[in-house]
């Protein structure tokens, strides 16, 4: 009881040094390290770190068997130290849940947590007692293409309609729109009943133009066809994200479920430019006669029916301010279809960035199978830690303020990929916060626990 006593003491008393340090430092000042154009090099200074975050959240990572070690949470999460909440957490629904499916057809009827989730899901509901928005990302989700079983994907033209396999038996090939609804429905009545939390939002498939259709399976080159580059696989995936929402509305009752965007896999042909362009940055990517981006193709899905739209980010070190690409910017949102930024603006339609880093190395897009230098020198986010930190917070702040202000008018929150994955695959292990041990990276403690700012400072 003592040590408790003494606990709460502590964070009383950090709780008054945040506050004095904060009218003292910054009163009524502006800061000046994130501008809309020019200079790269100005960052954020150091102060003592907040109890909560404003803007900036972590994507938990995939865990096999969906367990995160003890001691991984530590750092965004307050009640055992003087962690800080994040604004927002992302999590995959199979790291979590454990769907359950019944009769010859295999209907989705409800959900269970997994065996090793129970600490995780517990987590999930104090961080939403502390203002966290929790996003779960469905998975499987792999369309539903009725050449499911052609490695060739010759025919490769996705169905709105029943399951194409005829039953709901075969997730990891195909899953109709109402299979979808039906997991988002599950998962939320679960929590409210048995968690006593709500997720604030579900984002229906991960990537859709990269997984679906820019590649063929067992890595056996080319591109199905139809592919990214055609506007009907872009239709196509605007009535069936379309149907996705329809169908949550329809079997929904009383429960509150948010159906986000998918997020778009930035780089190809979504907003129309390829941050990523060897050798040459910034190159145009767009879709058919008519030069369309792909948000263009899907007006329904991101205009009309979402509950927030979601997207990815990645960006090369230097390129952080909130400008045109050309200049050295790196958001995507910049280049977003007018109708997107009034979907967020006039219709409330909160922002999300689900994912979000500083490219790694081989994020480079490769021209006929070339192999180009590396973006640049960054090669390890440790070997620099504070030029790691400076970054990740000049591009959150550059987001937060200038996105939301100039272009598309609500205060985005903003997801960094990752806490942690144990699947072994090196471009992932680049960007994770921490190694197993658990081990927690230098750049993530510069970044999140040392001085991660963001929640005193107030926009231009």
């Amino acid at each position: 009881m003592l040590q408790k006593h003494n606990k709460n003491f502590r964070h009383f008393i950090f709780l008054c040094i945040s506050l004095c340090i904060l009218t003292i430092s910054y009163g009524s000042s502006t800061p000046s390290s994130v501008v809309a154009s020019g200079s790269n090099s100005a960052y954020l200074p150091l102060i003592i770190k907040p109890p909560n975050n404003k803007w900036s959240g972590i994507h938990l990572g995939n865990r096999e068997g969906g367990q995160w070690e003890p001691g991984m949470l530590d750092s965004i999460d307050p009640r055992d130290d003087i962690g800080i909440w994040p604004a927002v957490i992302v999590v995959l629904s199979q790291q979590i849940y454990s769907v359950n499916r019944t009769g010859s057809d295999c209907i989705l009827t409800s959900v269970n947590a997994n065996p090793n989730a129970s600490d995780v899901l517990d987590y999930l509901k104090a961080a939403t007692e502390h203002g966290a928005k929790v996003i779960v990302r469905l998975w499987p989700s792999p369309g539903n293409f009725i050449d499911y079983t052609d490695p060739t994907l010759s025919n490769h033209y996705l169905s709105s309609g029943p399951p194409v396999g005829g039953s709901y038996c075969e997730q990891l090939l195909y899953r109709s729109p109402l299979d979808l609804a039906l997991e988002m429905r599950e998962i939320q009545e679960y929590n409210v009943i048995y968690q006593d939390f709500e997720v604030f939002g579900f984002i229906p498939a991960n990537e859709p133009n990269l997984e679906w259709y820019a590649w063929l399976p067992n890595g056996s080159g080319g591109w199905p066809t139809p592919n990214v580059q055609w506007e009907v696989a872009w239709e196509d995936m605007d009535d069936y994200f379309a149907t996705v929402y329809d169908q949550v509305q329809n079997i929904k009752g009383n429960l509150n479920i948010r159906v986000l965007t998918p997020t778009m896999s930035p780089n190809l042909f979504a907003e129309g430019i390829d941050f990523f362009s060897w050798p040459d940055t910034c190159a145009e990517r767009l879709i058919g006669n008519k030069g369309s981006k792909g948000y263009d193709l899907m007006p329904i899905t991101y205009g009309v029916k979402n509950d927030g739209i979601a997207w990815h980010n990645y960006w090369i070190e230097g390129h952080e301010i909130y400008n045109t690409c050309e200049v050295g910017g790196g958001h995507v949102s910049f280049y977003f279809p007018n109708y997107m930024k009034q979907a967020i603006h006039s219709f409330y339609k909160p922002p999300i960035i689900a994912e979000t880093d500083i490219g790694s190395p081989k994020t480079a897009s490769l021209p006929d199978g070339q192999v180009p230098e590396p973006l640049t020198d960054f090669l390890d986010k440790d070997d620099d830690p504070e030029l790691t930190s400076n970054s990740i917070r000049h591009f959150f702040h550059s987001e937060f303020c200038y996105g939301s202000i100039y272009q598309y008018g609500a205060p985005p929150v903003i997801a960094s990929w990752l806490l942690s994955d144990n699947l072994s695959n090196p471009e992932i292990d680049w960007h994770e916060a921490y190694r197993d041990g658990p081990i927690e990276r230098p750049w993530f403690n510069q970044w999140w626990n040392m001085d991660n700012e963001n929640y005193f400072l107030e926009c231009p």
